[in-house]
């Protein structure tokens, strides 16, 4: 997984959990004349903004950032070693260096 993708599956579980939290304690409040619910309070909705903006701050860096390609250094090529031939002495062939026999003219190479 890429950083861009981190970024945005960190980002999407900060905004849901900055969504939330702010339910997880809530407090309801009775009027003193009434005895009727009028309010409800979130104490944790601070947390809960902050998270979600972090959030969504991770989700945009996820979308806006460039990764980066690993550059790798080139593999060198060695030299190739040399070839080293023979010329058959009656008919002129280019030979390998291991051939005992020419196989064009057939002449013993000692």
């Amino acid at each position: 997984m890429g950083k861009k993708a981190a970024l945005k599956i960190i980002g999407i579980v900060l905004v849901l959990a900055g969504i939330v939290t702010p339910f997880l304690y809530w407090e309801e409040q009775r009027s003193w004349l009434t005895g009727a619910l009028i309010s409800i309070s979130f104490p944790l909705l601070p947390y809960g903004f902050v998270m979600a903006l972090v959030g969504i701050l991770l989700i945009v860096m996820g979308i806006v950032i460039k990764e980066e390609m690993p550059t790798r250094e080139p593999i060198p090529i060695p030299p190739a070693p040399p070839l080293i031939t023979r010329i058959c002495p009656q008919c002129g062939r280019v030979l390998a260096e291991d051939m005992k026999y020419c196989p064009n003219c057939g002449k013993a190479l000692g």
